[in-house]
């Protein structure tokens, strides 16, 4: 092979490398990656937005079921109750559960689709059994003759706990409805909260 045709060989071995070396960065490749990093971008914000949308449908589904748990307990005990003034209050915190239940029943449809407001059985039943642990510590209360000192203790203690999820769920939401219902809830609760308070006060 003489020189020339020798150089001609290597030059076109040349060209051939840059080419293939050129392939790797072409513009339908670069397209291609650009999609894959916007759909794995997308599928991550995609699940945080789901994890936060699911944390706030659980929370809103505590506070409902802990409304209408609570209203129930204190409708079987507050007739045994001998303070009248203990029981005055603990009707005002029953009314404000009732309207509470109600608006988060249509906060859960409207805002998280839950089919006429129909909470996941998980939560249910923790919430079920939550309310038993309460209601049986006041009807031990009230087979020792302890029921009033219990009751407003156990209502204060319920009251507060209501608005810390109340709390929690609003720091986690920008829904203006949801905003909206939770923060008179909260405000009323908290009303009451420190008038159970300073009742449990006066009797200690």
């Amino acid at each position: 092979m003489d020189n020339i045709a020798y150089l001609n060989q290597i030059s076109a071995e040349n060209r051939a490398s840059k080419t293939n070396s050129n392939s790797l960065f072409s513009p339908k490749l670069m397209i291609i990656l650009g999609a894959i990093v916007l759909i794995t971008i997308i599928i991550i914000i995609g699940g945080s937005l789901s994890s936060g949308s699911e944390k706030g449908v659980d929370l809103v589904s505590q506070i409902n079921l802990r409304s209408v748990n609570l209203s129930k307990t204190i409708s079987t005990y507050n007739k045994q109750a001998k303070s009248s003034e203990l029981r005055s209050i603990a009707s005002s915190l029953s009314s404000i559960l009732t309207e509470t239940s109600s608006k988060t029943t249509e906060l859960l449809s409207s805002v998280y689709g839950l089919k006429n407001g129909k909470i996941s059985e998980k939560i249910t039943e923790k919430e079920a059994t939550y309310i038993e642990n309460v209601n049986a510590e006041l009807e031990k209360a009230r087979l020792n003759g302890l029921l009033d000192r219990n009751y407003v203790r156990i209502l204060t203690l319920q009251t507060g706990l209501l608005m810390s999820l109340e709390s929690e769920c609003l720091s986690r939401t920008n829904n203006s409805d949801v905003k909206n219902v939770l923060s008179n809830s909260y405000a009323n609760l908290a009303g009451i909260y420190e008038t159970l308070s300073n009742y449990s006060d006066s009797t200690s």
